[in-house]
């Protein structure tokens, strides 16, 4: 029964954390911030009934690295690092879990590489690992019938870890070399990374 109720409240938390992902250039940054508060208050509980499950960890990780927005200075400097903290934790308790790391990039690539600096070789490390997994995965003969179903995934995620990377060193005017070189790496028929994509290569290119 404990494990049913982590789960509904684990459903949950996600559910109000997308949806603030996604509403978060169309909704009122009120109702966005109320979303993730939600989200972070049902992921807390979840994480102390089961605390020792990594996936759990590294949602509500994210969950706190994104709240960390909203949060004036100088309670930032503080409250930014819960959830690199928790997303650390749950990488070391499952290193090879390519979701998991995955979350990690995303979460990281959002804070400015100019006080965040530490974070380039775990955001560099979180996309070798993701793309070696790619390449695995489609090396591995056993796959070669399901590749054709997924391949549009596996292209869309290497588009993505690509872009997450460029952000992080967009951040700041000294990288904006090595931004380039991943952005130019998305592909154009991408339609979720390709255009935000573009507009930071404005940006770096100048």
């Amino acid at each position: 029964e404990q494990k049913t109720n982590s789960d509904s409240q684990f459903k949950a938390g996600v559910y109000y954390l997308y949806w603030a992902l996604v509403n978060e250039k169309s909704a009122d940054k009120g109702e966005v911030k109320k979303s993730v508060k939600k989200s972070i208050a049902l992921l807390k509980n979840v994480i102390k009934s089961t605390p020792a499950n990594p996936l759990y960890t590294a949602v509500y990780g994210t969950a706190l690295a994104y709240n960390s927005k909203f949060i004036v200075f100088p309670f930032v400097i503080w409250e930014a690092t819960k959830g690199p903290d928790q997303l650390n934790k749950a990488v070391s308790r499952d290193k090879d879990n390519p979701e998991i790391r995955l979350l990690r990039l995303r979460s990281f690539s959002h804070y400015p590489k100019k006080y965040y600096g530490h974070y380039e070789q775990i955001i560099l490390d979180d996309y070798k690992a993701i793309n070696h997994w790619i390449d695995e995965y489609k090396n591995t003969s056993v796959n070669q019938t399901k590749l054709a179903s997924y391949s549009s995934y596996f292209d869309s995620l290497s588009d993505e870890v690509n872009y997450w990377v460029g952000l992080f060193y967009a951040s700041e005017d000294s990288s904006f070399k090595e931004a380039k070189a991943y952005l130019e790496k998305v592909n154009p028929s991408n339609k979720n990374f390709y255009s935000e994509a573009r507009d930071l290569l404005k940006k770096v290119s100048k």
